[in-house]
């Protein structure tokens, strides 16, 4: 919500972490300060989804933050493609997403 409606600012600080997380120079700023949150989430995620292997759940959740950084980083491209820029629809689009990747790797 910050990204979309707070302004250039928090359009910029979105792009940044895109950024730092996707990039190898960045790595140990982001195992010191965001993989103690990622831990918490996989625990919390691997109650809902017993069963399936951290590694499994390790590789979607990556998948889920890049899907959710490239809003940030490249909004155009989604926008282009699309051939709309509506907000909502978009981040509704990639709830529905993500659920669907977690829940099928229950189902394997």
């Amino acid at each position: 919500d910050k990204v979309f409606h707070g302004g250039p600012t928090w359009r910029a600080y979105g792009r940044l972490i895109a950024h730092v997380s996707s990039d190898e120079r960045w790595r140990s700023i982001t195992e010191t300060y965001f993989d103690p949150t990622v831990k918490v989430f996989l625990d919390e995620i691997e109650t809902i989804l017993p069963g399936v292997s951290r590694a499994s759940l390790g590789s979607c959740f990556v998948f889920m933050v890049s899907s959710m950084l490239s809003i940030c980083a490249s909004r155009w491209r989604i926008d282009t493609l699309s051939q709309e820029n509506d907000q909502s629809d978009l981040v509704e689009d990639l709830l529905q997403f993500c659920e669907a990747g977690f829940l099928q790797l229950s189902r394997q």
